[in-house]
């Protein structure tokens, strides 16, 4: 009798390691993402043809959190490919057409960095949303036109997900998101002060596995 409360006291003393979610986490994810992006020169009221990007995700993630009871602080970086589409060439539209070129899109590259607020659904679950940062390194337009260019783009996304503790230094995680990188800077528009652009967003889903270091 004494040897189980000796252990029931051992246990609230020492509580069990997947209820710690504290620290520095490092992992990969695998997801996919899909939307659209329009593209034309919005300043001038042009617009050109829309297109359909998607695409398989594969990414690296660094996290750091903090925890307080049931809630669990923290933020996180990620870096990962982006997705693409184009349409042919040949495709009109009502201003801006793919005529001596497809019209394609191409987020070569893409970082977020987010704040994070999860709550333990149990001691080895955790429920989180997510919110901040997303820059990616976009190519295309009008492909071998003047209306073709690479540039940088900045912007926003928000999402969520839950994270499972499968062991103490290891947790795995599914996640929805929404992303919008703002304009997507390309060639030039109707005259060499105006920049021929896209405009749109997408969403992905991620699932991953981190490791605490």
């Amino acid at each position: 009798m004494k040897s189980v409360v000796l252990t029931s006291a051992m246990l609230l003393a020492f509580p069990a390691a997947g209820q710690d979610w504290s620290g520095h986490w490092a992992g990969l994810s695998l997801g996919y993402g899909a939307g659209t992006y329009h593209q034309g020169d919005f300043e001038a009221d042009q617009a050109g043809v829309d297109v359909d990007v998607d695409g398989p995700l594969v990414g690296l993630r660094y996290e750091r959190n903090f925890q307080n009871g049931d809630h669990v602080f923290g933020f996180d970086v990620d870096l990962s490919n982006g997705v693409n589409g184009s349409r042919p060439q040949g495709t009109g539209a009502s201003w801006w057409s793919c005529i001596v070129g497809d019209c394609a899109v191409d987020i070569t590259a893409m970082l977020t960095l987010r704040g994070r607020y999860g709550w333990l659904l149990s001691p080895e679950t955790m429920a989180y949303g997510a919110a901040g940062l997303a820059a990616g390194r976009a190519e295309g337009g009008i492909l071998d036109s003047l209306q073709e260019g690479s540039s940088t783009a900045v912007g926003f996304t928000v999402g969520g997900g839950v994270s499972r503790m499968v062991g103490p230094n290891l947790q795995i995680f599914g996640e929805v998101n929404y992303v919008d990188l703002g304009t997507l800077h390309f060639g030039i528009g109707d005259s060499y002060d105006d920049v021929f652009d896209a405009k749109g967003d997408f969403a992905t889903i991620k699932i991953g596995a981190s490791f605490r270091f």
